[in-house]
């Protein structure tokens, strides 16, 4: 199901990040953030799934969570419920790669 990372810049592409950061209306700093942990995720990892558009989502989610602490604006944190909505894929796949990608990355998870 996963499949060794061929070029170290792969990336696949973000823009659907940000489509659906407005869609969740989503501050530009999380969204960015968001952008940012998918960058670094797929620079450092040497595993990709099948699917990468299957993270975007994980991706975005955390960002809420750590902005909503960072910048105390505890409005901008979103369900995995709404995420899913918005992305049309399952909580559980949500919650299986935004635990993997937060510990790929080193992120402190606050629930």
């Amino acid at each position: 199901m996963k499949k060794e990372k061929q070029d170290s810049s792969f990336c696949p592409d973000l823009n659907i990040i940000e489509e659906k950061g407005r869609e969740l209306n989503l501050r530009e700093t999380t969204i960015t953030k968001a952008k940012d942990y998918a960058r670094e995720y797929f620079k450092k990892t040497d595993k990709i799934p099948k699917h990468p558009e299957m993270l975007m989502p994980a991706f975005l989610y955390i960002a809420a969570i750590v902005n909503c602490y960072v910048i105390k604006d505890y409005g901008e944190r979103r369900t995995q419920a709404q995420i899913e909505k918005i992305f049309h894929v399952s909580s559980s796949t949500i919650s299986k790669w935004y635990v993997h990608i937060a510990n790929e990355l080193h992120i402190e998870i606050i629930l």
